[in-house]
């Protein structure tokens, strides 16, 4: 017992002696280093188009300059099956300045740099709890694009150094999280369309200012009008890297357009059977059965992912999982009177996703693409019960 004791005492010194080494060892930042917040612009890849942020440590006496990148991650081959179904792992990496402005200045994304205005104590407390972060054990989190990003992370870090030193701008901006992604999105047409469908009603509730700080130029101009005990949080704003703005103009390559012109061949086809009084049965099929699947990947997105943003989805009131395989039955055997009863729900249906469109019927708002699915639905879909009720 008495071995034990003296073994326990001395692997506690030792212990107590190798941590104030180690402390003693972890480099002092000089009274004039700078922690900065750096903004960077969109990319072109889809996990880039929101921006990004980074924090910086930049101590010139020292020659210590450091990027403290949270929005690192492995891209291997289940990188996009992470990513669909919500368990894709983030990574804080810590690498020389020097690299980060290359990357971004050779990607053509603008670089905007605000330096903290905190005294030599507060410089030291976020250097250290950057440093912890970035500890092999501790460097890796569960991403989430609207809570747990590599911008909310940057907040995080200062919230938790500064606490209530902080003092935020009043809130007067009310928008909702598919106002502000669907900004970002207006150059990438088609993604736009993607994304807006997949999200659910969730997206269409009205933010408060913190929960608008998961993008990067949302914080960035929240820290602009940031207060720290009554002074400016920000000692100093400027443009690193600006390149030329993009513009975005209509081409026929766009979704709006492409099924703009779907839309019109539905019509002619559709009035060229009323005339003809027969229906072509394998393109309902078709239509429907494309409906139904996506219905059953937004079911997907709802019950199967990580998701928060992707579930209670207002889409699947027209893009109905039992479109599939229903529609091999529906259109293919003669009517009967429960077949008649699904199309005329289905027609329903679709009449509220066409008119939700132009007013405020459901809790979530749709891609203008969905009004034009929604009209086919409908178009189909009447065509199909007059036909009916004609030959009867």
């Amino acid at each position: 017992m008495k071995k034990a004791r003296l073994l326990f005492l001395f692997l506690l010194v030792f212990l107590t002696a190798f941590t104030s080494r180690a402390q003693s060892n972890r480099l002092q930042l000089d009274s004039s280093a700078e922690v900065s917040l750096y903004t960077c612009g969109s990319g072109s890849d889809l996990y880039s188009i929101f921006g990004h942020t980074a924090v910086r440590v930049w101590d010139s006496i020292n020659g210590y300059d450091r990027i403290y990148n949270y929005g690192t991650f492995s891209f291997g081959n289940d990188f996009y099956l992470k990513f669909t179904k919500g368990q894709l792992d983030y990574m804080l990496s810590a690498y020389h300045y020097r690299n980060f402005e290359s990357s971004y200045r050779y990607e053509g994304r603008y670089i905007i740099k605000q330096v903290l205005n905190i005294n030599h104590l507060q410089k030291e407390e976020i250097f250290t709890a950057l440093e912890i972060n970035a500890l092999p054990q501790n460097k890796y989190y569960r991403y989430d694009f609207f809570y747990d990003n590599c911008t909310t992370r940057s907040a995080d870090i200062f919230e938790s150094v500064l606490g209530d030193q902080l003092e935020y701008p009043e809130f007067t901006d009310e928008i909702t999280f598919r106002d502000m992604i669907d900004h970002y999105l207006q150059l990438t047409p088609w993604p736009d369309l993607g994304i807006d469908i997949v999200l659910g009603s969730y997206c269409d509730t009205v933010t408060n200012l913190r929960g608008q700080m998961f993008l990067p130029e949302r914080l960035h101009a929240t820290y602009e009008n940031t207060k720290l005990n009554g002074e400016p949080f920000m000692k100093l704003s400027e443009d690193v890297f600006m390149p030329e703005p993009k513009e975005r103009k209509l081409a026929m390559s766009d979704p709006i357009v492409v099924f703009g012109i779907f839309f019109v061949l539905i019509l002619l086809i559709s009035n060229f059977e009323r005339k003809k009084g027969r229906l072509l049965i394998g393109l309902d099929i078709g239509l429907f059965t494309f409906f139904g699947l996506l219905g059953w990947f937004l079911v997907f997105m709802w019950f199967g992912t990580d998701h928060n943003a992707t579930k209670a989805n207002y889409n699947l009131i027209w893009a109905l999982p039992l479109h599939f395989p229903l529609a091999f039955f529906v259109f293919r055997r003669a009517h009967s009177r429960w077949t008649r009863v699904y199309m005329i729900a289905t027609a329903l249906l679709a009449l509220v996703s066409l008119l939700s469109l132009f007013i405020p019927i459901l809790p979530e708002a749709f891609h203008p693409v969905v009004g034009i699915f929604s009209a086919v639905i409908l178009i189909r879909l009447v065509l199909r019960l007059y036909l009916i009720r004609k030959s009867i």
